[in-house]
């Protein structure tokens, strides 16, 4: 499999330093966050030559972007983010990033359930048709309001669009959704082409994060069923405001492909 780490781990570091810090510690790609003043630069205010800089540098480094991780939220229906996203779109074409990552968000107050979800549905029509011309997938992401994975599958079901698909947080939807992995897996799994994962303790107050194998997920279990079904995406590390980059990374890509070595030596 596959492994990468959100520029949330060193916000501070160049693109050209995550590049370098991947292939140090053993990541084969960096997930960007955008409008999060990160030091990498790819916004859409970036100008042509540094977008080409950065798309040079993941061919020369063989450090990929597997998705750029957008914070934008498509379920309100007071304020649409279409368009928005649209252009972000355009600059993960422009990089050569093929996936973007969206949330639903929260639920508005005064909106029903059932109104932010046809209007989340709308949305996902509009940009899986946006998507496709420009060559990229549009992911949502297991979280906020949208973590129940049998809600999320009614959803997918419903866009129906090649380029629309899902981030599956390993942790949301057994923190939130009270899922197993092997439950939420089954029923998101013909729609999965990004993963997040982050160990930690399931309190729904505030996120707490703990070293691989320390919290309460089991991403040993995760990792067991992305490989018995073939999956051939990216696994991407999501640690905000944590630990010094140098600590935790090297420490949690190694217990993954433990993980990971473990299964493969059964068969």
């Amino acid at each position: 499999m596959k492994y990468a780490f959100m520029s949330f781990s060193a916000p501070q570091l160049s693109f050209q330093e995550l590049t370098a810090a991947a292939r140090r510690y053993g990541y084969d790609g960096v997930e960007l966050r955008t409008d999060a003043n990160h030091a990498h630069g790819v916004e859409l205010t970036a100008s042509p030559e540094h977008l080409a800089r950065v798309r040079s540098e993941c061919e020369a480094s063989g450090v990929s972007i597997p998705c750029l991780a957008l914070s934008l939220k498509l379920a309100n229906p007071t304020k649409s983010a279409v368009e928005e996203a649209g252009a972000y779109l355009k600059l993960a074409s422009q990089v050569g990033a093929p996936r973007v990552r969206v949330f639903g968000g929260q639920i508005p107050e005064g909106i029903s359930r059932e109104e932010s979800q046809a209007f989340l549905i709308r949305s996902m029509r509009q940009l899986g048709s946006m998507a496709e011309s420009e060559g990229v997938t549009v992911c949502i992401e297991t979280h906020d309001a949208w973590y129940d994975p049998d809600r999320m599958a009614d959803i997918m079901s419903e866009v129906d669009h090649p380029n629309i698909a899902v981030t599956w947080d390993v942790m949301h939807t057994l923190r939130r959704g009270g899922r197993s992995s092997d439950y939420s897996f089954q029923r998101l799994k013909s729609w999965i082409r990004h993963v997040h994962f982050h160990d930690g303790l399931l309190t729904l107050e505030n996120l707490q994060f703990r070293p691989m194998g320390d919290g309460e997920i089991d991403h040993a279990e995760a990792v067991r069923i992305l490989l018995a079904a073939g999956y051939d995406g990216y696994i991407s590390g999501e640690w905000i405001n944590w630990e010094p980059y140098e600590d935790h990374l090297p420490r949690e890509v190694a217990k993954m492909r433990q993980y990971e070595t473990r299964f493969t030596q059964r068969r």
